[in-house]
């Protein structure tokens, strides 16, 4: 089983240095992925650290989640009116579709 890496002060560092040498982004999140870092996650660390907040993108997730509030009313929820006038139009007008073909 892979470990998640850890952004931590060797990173940055890691990050200052080639920056200074002038290693392309792309190069820089390679290395990142390489080191089995996930690419999205390796492209918003280096975004990040060169914004000047670069921080390990695991410290922000909080342990709970935290339910927002729910956009549809509570209890049983039915089809939209739209479907509905769709499948009653198909079903009164069984020439509107066509029939697979064997």
């Amino acid at each position: 089983m892979s470990t998640i890496p850890r952004f931590d002060d060797a990173w940055k560092h890691w990050l200052d240095d080639n920056l200074r040498r002038g290693c392309t982004h792309q190069s820089l999140i390679d290395a990142m992925v390489a080191a089995t870092f996930h690419p999205n996650a390796a492209r918003l660390i280096l975004a990040r650290h060169i914004a000047g907040d670069a921080v390990d993108p695991h410290e922000d997730a909080s342990a709970e989640y935290v339910y927002g509030t729910p956009i549809l009313p509570s209890g049983r929820v039915l089809a939209s009116a739209i479907t509905m006038r769709q499948s009653s139009s198909v079903a009164n007008n069984p020439s509107s579709h066509s029939s697979p073909m064997y």
